[in-house]
């Protein structure tokens, strides 16, 4: 999908029926490519068919949504929003994850003060974010098919 400036033509001129979007002249449907719910995933414009459930969506008024919470326990991922914790490894020495140069992750010494020993759980992003690289998040290297994990730029998108 993308955003352009409007002229009211018929190609910007969209219905909603309590579940599907669906442009007034042609009566094609929003949908999300492939059916499949993931971030980033293409929405497009589609012939509507009864069976594609990624053609259904709802209204969400932004003065109705319930705010992002800040702090707490988030239950689906089972971490506290927002509370640095460190990754304690369960060897011998205890030595924990420490986030090395914006980008390596290597076991090390507890240092309590060292922020990049330091992560905690984003509720936005829903992502472990590194106390010292804010804008990192801990993402598994060739967007999930490798075994090596790094830290780099939050995008929050599920592989």
């Amino acid at each position: 999908m993308q955003v352009w400036g409007t002229n009211s033509g018929w190609f910007q001129l969209y219905k909603y029926d309590g579940e599907t979007f669906f442009n007034v002249y042609t009566k094609k449907v929003l949908a999300v490519e492939e059916g499949k719910d993931q971030e980033g995933q293409n929405v497009k414009i589609v012939e509507k068919s009864d069976k594609a459930t990624g053609q259904k969506w709802k209204l969400l008024y932004v003065d109705l949504a319930d705010p992002e919470p800040t702090k707490g326990l988030n239950k689906q991922f089972n971490f506290m929003i927002n509370k640095p914790f460190f990754l304690v490894s369960k060897l011998y020495m205890n030595r924990v994850a420490e986030c090395v140069s914006a980008n390596d992750i290597r076991l090390r010494t507890l240092a309590r003060k060292n922020l990049g020993q330091q992560f905690y759980f984003d509720g936005s992003s829903k992502t472990i974010k590194s106390k010292q690289w804010t804008d990192r998040s801990i993402t598994i290297q060739s967007e999930g098919t490798s075994t090596n994990i790094y830290m780099t730029t939050t995008n929050a998108r599920w592989f």
